[in-house]
Order: C-alpha cells, then sequence, then structure tokens
C-alpha cells in the first residue's frame, strides 16, 4: 500500500507541474516530460484543446495527464482546466484519477 501511496502522491506533483506550465503559458507538451519526486517519478503529458490528438476540448481548455511511479507500482490522474485567453484566470474543472489498465494481467486471463 506504501509503493501505491507514493506513485499517487507523484502524480498529483505532476498535475501541480502541469498547471505551473499552463499559467505560465508554456507550449502544451504533447511528449511525455518525466521528472523525480522523491522515491518515485511523474510522467506528464500537457494537451490544448484543438491540437491534433488532443480530445474534442474547446481552445480555451487543456487536458493535463499525470503517471507517478513509484517501483512496480503506477497511478493516473487526468486535470482538466479552462484558462482566460487575456487574463490567464484558471480554472479547474476536474481532477480525477483513472485507472491503468495492466495489459500483461488482461492478456494473461485471455
Amino acid at each position: 500500500m506504501r509503493l501505491s501511496g507514493e506513485a499517487l502522491q507523484s502524480a498529483y506533483s505532476g498535475i501541480d507541474e502541469g498547471l505551473m506550465r499552463v499559467l505560465r503559458n508554456d507550449s502544451p507538451t504533447p511528449q511525455p516530460h518525466s521528472f523525480a519526486v522523491g522515491n518515485g517519478s511523474a510522467s506528464i503529458t500537457i494537451c490544448k484543446g484543438g491540437d491534433l490528438g488532443c480530445p474534442a476540448l474547446p481552445s480555451t481548455k487543456f487536458e493535463i495527464t499525470s503517471i507517478g511511479s513509484a517501483l512496480t507500482k503506477k497511478r493516473k490522474i487526468v486535470a482538466i482546466v479552462e484558462t482566460d485567453p487575456v487574463t490567464r484566470l484558471m480554472k479547474i474543472e476536474s481532477i480525477a484519477e483513472q485507472t491503468l489498465l495492466n495489459l500483461f494481467r488482461f492478456l494473461k486471463r485471455l
């Protein structure tokens, strides 16, 4: 349980990093950006609405996806935020954990 908690904390740290990047008006990062968090790591992607490969979001919204890892445990969190292009005021629409499909376990059951 401890590793899972560390992975979740790493994922939340990734969301925090993504929120800061959006506020600073950094360009979206469709390629994962990874960094160390304590004993774990986080990998984030930032997708701007209207960009290729991004879900159907308005151009003022961003999707931040963070996968936190601690040894063998991984946790995923997705945040949807909206920014005003003039004032840079940010509204967080949602932050939610999503399950990661363990493909190896899934195939093993077949």
